[in-house]
């Protein structure tokens, strides 16, 4: 019989086969790989802002921190799944909390049905800030933009 010394031997390395469990392995991980990479660049999704809103008479009045006042110059905010034009009438003068935060309290109005036109009822409201991917919010946080 021959032994074949697998460390001197060239040929040896090379006919060594890999079992099939290992080749499914490498198969299934490579297949989730890329599947990530796809969700990760391509996925689109709806960024929102949640903030509440108080309803008088026919406006909607919220407060927003400082940074989301920009982000509510898209003038377009989501109730209950449906999206809204906002027309800004008022925004009062800026109040700090506790910890130095600077509010805007802003006067909206938004034509809404019957449903919601409560005195003092409070509703939960997104501001929409359009489609993004995941790869895009990556490289904005990488970039320190908010």
């Amino acid at each position: 019989m021959q032994n074949i010394d697998v460390f001197g031997s060239k040929e040896a390395v090379i006919i060594e086969e890999k079992s099939k469990v290992f080749l499914i392995f490498e198969l299934v991980v490579i297949l989730f790989l890329i599947s990530l990479i796809y969700f990760i660049f391509f996925y689109k999704y709806s960024k929102l802002v949640e903030i509440k809103g108080m309803i008088k008479g026919e406006n909607i009045i919220f407060v927003l921190e400082e940074s989301n006042m920009q982000k509510l110059c898209n003038n377009k905010i989501i109730l209950d799944d449906k999206l809204y034009s906002v027309e800004i009438i008022s925004i009062e003068e800026p109040v700090y909390d506790n910890n130095m935060n600077l509010y805007y309290s802003v006067n909206t109005k938004i034509n809404l049905g019957n449903k919601y036109l409560v005195d003092n009822n409070v509703v939960d409201l997104h501001i929409y800030l359009g489609k993004t991917t995941l790869a895009k919010e990556i490289f904005r946080r990488i970039k320190g933009v908010d």
